[in-house]
Order: structure tokens, then C-alpha cells, then sequence
């Protein structure tokens, strides 16, 4: 292999806090598969928008993935790669938003695979 690496990776948004307990990737060729379990601390009603993607996401080349929380409602969240930037949003499966204080105190556990730009 010529193009291999692993890594680690944190996330990062204005005016919150997250804790991360283990931020991983491996990069193979032009795709890279991330894992993520952090807790987030905010009272932001602010979308939830992150930067921290080991490698910028390929313009038109979403990467989506499952949250796994410990919200006490049943609601699915999806995350996702957002396209020609290191960011992740985590929209409702009907592709609502979903605010920074509504994760706040919660773990966030997911892997993501994207192709990099």
C-alpha cells in the first residue's frame, strides 16, 4: 500500500466543549474511515455544525453514518461528511437540524467513511 495512515482526530465548534474519548482514522488510498465518541457540552441553540475530519470531504461526495446517543428519546440522527470541508452536521433523519443543546451531556458515538478530496 502506498497511501496508508492512521490517526487521530478531534471535533471543534465555537462556544462548546467536547471531551473526546477516542477519535480514530485510517486513510487508504483516497478514502478514510473515522470513529468519534465524545461527549459535547453547550447550551447553543446554533445548528450542529463541526470541523475536525482528519481530510477534507470530496466536493459532491457526502459521507453519511448512525448516531449512537444516550438521548432518552427514540429520535434517529445521522451525521454527516459535508462536502469540500473537514466538517460533520447531524440532522434528524427527515433532515432537521439538530441544535448543540440538545446533545448537551450526551455521548456521541459514530464511524463515518468518505472520500477525500
Amino acid at each position: 500500500l502506498d497511501d496508508y495512515e492512521e490517526g487521530s482526530w478531534a471535533l471543534s465548534a465555537n462556544s462548546v466543549t467536547f471531551t473526546t474519548y477516542s477519535g480514530r482514522y485510517t486513510k487508504i488510498g483516497n478514502i478514510v474511515h473515522a470513529q468519534m465518541y465524545a461527549t459535547v457540552s453547550s447550551s447553543s441553540n446554533n445548528s450542529f455544525i463541526a470541523a475536525g475530519l482528519p481530510y477534507t470531504v470530496r466536493g459532491s461526495a457526502w459521507g453519511a453514518s448512525i448516531l449512537s446517543t444516550n438521548l432518552s428519546t427514540a429520535t434517529h440522527f445521522l451525521v454527516r461528511g459535508r462536502e469540500s470541508t473537514t466538517n460533520i452536521d447531524i440532522k434528524t433523519v427527515a433532515d432537521a437540524p439538530v441544535t448543540f443543546a440538545s446533545l448537551n451531556g450526551k455521548f456521541l458515538v459514530f464511524q463515518i467513511t468518505y472520500q477525500v478530496a
